[in-house]
């Protein structure tokens, strides 16, 4: 809650300094006074909105000024809300980087949203309250840590999963459980993975900027590994006959949505009988939203994850 407030305390000193010398800043005010008359500042990577409604159905589009794409949202709802009161940001070709809806009195946080929005859309729905919107932009995703890499315990993620040499469809449930100790003194998270017909466990370690995932307790490979901070071209070695890089930072798509700022991150491996290649598809906050393994080992393998729901624990 004080971190909340803070962000939002943050947020309007920003936006209240540059008034003075922004010359792209746009300002309406709608006074203290005007019922369903909206107040807000537009100004270079800041936007500060409030508004007292009654019985508010309306919807109007704001332009926004931003060159960052990592922002931060913090909003407040007071006296009593009814209805509903939407805010859209859109980005340049219109589409849609983020969205959230408010019904009920509260604080609101989003942290680490990604996009450079050029406009937000905001919607009213029969909305009674007091409503307070602050948006700023907090840097660009240029580089991913290992803090952003979701590990807490109480974190879901449902995946759609296929192999298309099997032609089977599949849905996967991956839970982190808890904490436990691997054999060699390895702390690590317990990770459920929850298929239709089976249930397998997985070992999460986080050293320093290293995170491994252990098939085993008591296994000496973790499969796959990420070495953050991560980086466009950024590539590693941390197994024999394996290398892995970051091929790319843009656009993916899955069942759940579309996100603009995914690191995908390529191990290929490669020995007797056993090689192959591991693309994953990282989320700054989210974690994995696509994976694809490609194979030979005892067998072959084609299987592709593609995120569908999941719930975070900060």
């Amino acid at each position: 809650m004080k971190r909340t407030a803070m962000l939002l305390a943050m947020g309007l000193l920003l936006v209240l300094g540059l008034l003075s010398c922004d010359k792209n800043e746009t300002i309406i005010d709608g006074g203290d006074t005007n019922t369903n008359v909206p107040s807000y500042v537009s100004a270079l990577n800041a936007f500060s909105y409030t508004i007292s409604a009654r019985r508010l159905t309306t919807s109007h589009r704001i332009p926004l000024n931003f060159t960052f794409n990592r922002l931060q949202i913090a909003a407040t709802v007071s006296s009593g809300a009814a209805g509903s009161a939407a805010f859209t940001l859109l980005g340049p070709s219109q589409q849609i980087i983020h969205a959230d809806t408010f019904r009920f009195p509260g604080v609101h946080q989003v942290v680490s949203v990604a996009g450079v929005p050029e406009s937000v859309v905001v919607s009213y729905a029969n909305f009674t309250g007091i409503l307070s919107y602050t948006l700023l932009g907090v840097g660009n995703f240029d580089s991913m840590t290992v803090s952003e890499f979701p590990t807490s315990t109480g974190s879901q993620w449902t995946y759609a999963v296929f192999d298309s040499l099997a032609q089977q469809r599949d849905t996967l449930v991956v839970t982190v459980f808890g904490q436990t100790i691997l054999p060699g003194g390895i702390p690590a998270s317990i990770w459920q993975l929850a298929y239709r017909s089976r249930t397998d466990t997985q070992y999460v370690n986080v050293s320093g900027d290293t995170v491994r995932f252990y098939i085993y307790p008591n296994s000496q490979w973790a499969q796959p590994n990420y070495l953050f901070p991560l980086w466009l071209n950024k590539s590693w070695r941390l197994a024999p006959m394996e290398s892995t890089a970051v091929a790319q930072i843009g656009w993916v798509e899955t069942p759940v949505g579309s996100f603009p700022y995914a690191y995908l991150v390529e191990k290929l491996w490669g020995g007797f009988n056993d090689y192959g290649t591991l693309r994953t598809w990282l989320v700054p906050n989210l974690g994995i939203v696509k994976l694809h393994r490609r194979g030979v080992s005892f067998g072959q393998a084609n299987v592709v994850w593609e995120l569908m729901g999941y719930r975070i624990v900060r």
